[in-house]
């Protein structure tokens, strides 16, 4: 009997050091992943959507939001998402006077957010455009440039672990580079249109 339950209990432990490490290992899979679609990229559009995909299947989560901030404008503007809307998500208006989830992770650093209905983050009238429920947060910046989000979102009431933060926040740092990327290209367009506008 004594040695039929340490015989069990080492079975147990081998079973979840092996999950440990494949969890692990297709952790740093999609990180790699991630990385090479930032440096093959030729189109950021399809590199955004290709990024989003990833994030949902790092955190296996529902949906992932990118936006963009404009702060001349102190607005966010959406990007990519992996969600199914009754509108394109690319015509989703952020009004700069209602608080939403991007200016909030901003201003307060990476959020955890189990109930967005009663948050501080955001309005009820722009979280209930998605279908969310519970969301991590995670402020994108480059060099001290504040560039926008990555929202990754749950249908339905999820508790975060400490180990997902830390991988969004990491995931959030690859995708800064490639949000950073993407505004350098949009920035150069504005100034070829510019220019050839004089």
């Amino acid at each position: 009997s004594l040695s039929t339950g340490q015989l069990k209990n080492l079975i147990d432990n081998h079973n979840r050091t092996w999950e440990q490490l494949r969890v692990r290992e297709k952790y740093f899979s999609l990180l790699n992943h991630m990385t090479q679609t930032i440096i093959t990229a030729t189109d950021p559009t399809a590199m955004m959507q290709t990024l989003v995909k990833d994030f949902v299947i790092l955190l296996e989560a529902d949906d992932c939001y990118i936006t963009r901030w404009d702060a001349d404008k102190h607005q966010a503007f959406p990007v990519a998402t992996t969600a199914t809307l009754d509108y394109p998500y690319a015509e989703f208006h952020f009004p700069p006077n209602q608080k939403n989830l991007t200016a909030s992770s901003l201003e307060h650093g990476p959020l955890v957010v189990e109930d967005v209905f009663n948050s501080p983050y955001t309005t009820p009238s722009v979280i209930g455009q998605f279908p969310v429920h519970s969301v991590i947060a995670i402020p994108l910046s480059y060099r001290d440039v504040k560039l926008g989000a990555a929202i990754i979102g749950f249908s339905k009431e999820h508790c975060f672990s400490n180990e997902e933060i830390a991988r969004a926040e990491q995931a959030g740092s690859h995708l800064a580079i490639a949000l950073w990327d993407a505004q350098q290209d949009i920035e150069l367009q504005k100034r070829l249109q510019e220019s050839n506008a004089l």
